[in-house]
C-alpha cells in the first residue's frame, strides 16, 4: 500500500507559468485527508518552497535545493549535505563562459552576481528574490547548491568539463535544459527521499514519487512507484524504461493521475 506521495514542483506539480492552481492544491488536500503523507521534493530553496506548504497548509516535509536540504513537517532543518568550501572555491574561480549567470543558494539566501530578471519568473508566488554581490563577496560555506543558468548546448559542455575537472567530487545535474547545477557529491532529491523514508519507517514499495527533469532521477529511482510527466526530460524517460507516463503539467496530470487513483483504491476499500 502506498503511504506517501512525493512530487517535484516546476514541470510537475506546477503549471508552466509556475503556479499552484486551486485543482491541484485541492487533489492535495484530498490525498493528506485519506491518511497518505506528502512530500515536496525540489530544488527550489526552502524558503520559497515553504511558501507552497503554507499555503496548502498542510503537514509536509520538504526536500529542497535538490536534496541539499531536508525540513521536517514543522519547518526544522533535519539534513543538509553543502557544497565543501573548498570546492566553491574552485568552481567561483573557473573561466566561464560569459553566456553564463552565475546563482548560490546559501542558507535561505539567494546570491548572484549579474542581474537576470528573467529568472525572478519562478519565484512570482512566493515573492522569494535574489541579493546580488561582486564575485569576491560570495560565501565559500553554507552553499547548497550552485548554479549557471545559460544557453543549453554551451552548459552541456560545461558539464562536461566539470565532470573532468572535480570528478567525483561533485554531483553536477540538469534542472532544465538550461539550467546546469552543482551540489556536493552524493546530494541528490534520492539521498535526501532516504531521510524522509527513515523518518517515516518506510520502504520504497510504500512510496510514488512524480517527477519531470534529471534532477529527478535518484529520487524516482529510489521509489516502488516512479510516475514520469508527458513533458518530461526526454534522457530522464529514457533512463526509467519502465516508469509510467502521464500527462502534461499544463493540464495538472499530477492532481487528474491521484484523483483517480484515490477514487480507484477507495473503490477497492468497499468492495
Amino acid at each position: 500500500m502506498i503511504h506517501l506521495i512525493v512530487t517535484d514542483l516546476d514541470g510537475t506539480l506546477l503549471t508552466p507559468d509556475h503556479q499552484l492552481l486551486p485543482f491541484s492544491a485541492a487533489t492535495l488536500r484530498a490525498v493528506a485527508t485519506s491518511g497518505r503523507q506528502l512530500v515536496i521534493a525540489s530544488g527550489r530553496p526552502w524558503r520559497d518552497v515553504s511558501h507552497f506548504r503554507n499555503a496548502l497548509d498542510l503537514p509536509m516535509m520538504l526536500i529542497t535545493s535538490n536534496g541539499a536540504r531536508v525540513h521536517d513537517q514543522s519547518g526544522h532543518l533535519l539534513f543538509r549535505h553543502d557544497l565543501p568550501s573548498s570546492v566553491v572555491a574552485e568552481l567561483l574561480a573557473l573561466d566561464t563562459p560569459p553566456e553564463f549567470h552565475l546563482n548560490l543558494y546559501v542558507d535561505d539566501e539567494w546570491l548572484v552576481v549579474d542581474d537576470y530578471p528573467e529568472l525572478l519568473a519562478f519565484y512570482t508566488a512566493s515573492g522569494f528574490g535574489y541579493r546580488r554581490l561582486d564575485r569576491d563577496q560570495l560565501p565559500l560555506k553554507g552553499v547548497a547548491k550552485l548554479f549557471w543558468v545559460g544557453p543549453p548546448e554551451l552548459l552541456n559542455q560545461w558539464q562536461q568539463q566539470l565532470e573532468l575537472h572535480f570528478g567525483k567530487n561533485i554531483h553536477a545535474v540538469f534542472s532544465n535544459r538550461d539550467c546546469l547545477e552543482v551540489m556536493a557529491a552524493g546530494v541528490s532529491k534520492g539521498e535526501a527521499l532516504q531521510v524522509v523514508l527513515d523518518s517515516h519507517g518506510l520502504d520504497a514499495n510504500q512510496v510514488m514519487a512524480f517527477g519531470d527533469g534529471l534532477n529527478d532521477l535518484e529520487m524516482l529511482k529510489a521509489v516502488g512507484h516512479p510516475r514520469l510527466m508527458a513533458n518530461a526530460d526526454p534522457r530522464l524517460v529514457t533512463q526509467l524504461p519502465g516508469a509510467q507516463q502521464i500527462g502534461h503539467c499544463r493540464d495538472q496530470a499530477v492532481a487528474v493521475y491521484l484523483q483517480q487513483w484515490l477514487a480507484e483504491n477507495e473503490a477497492l476499500t468497499q468492495s
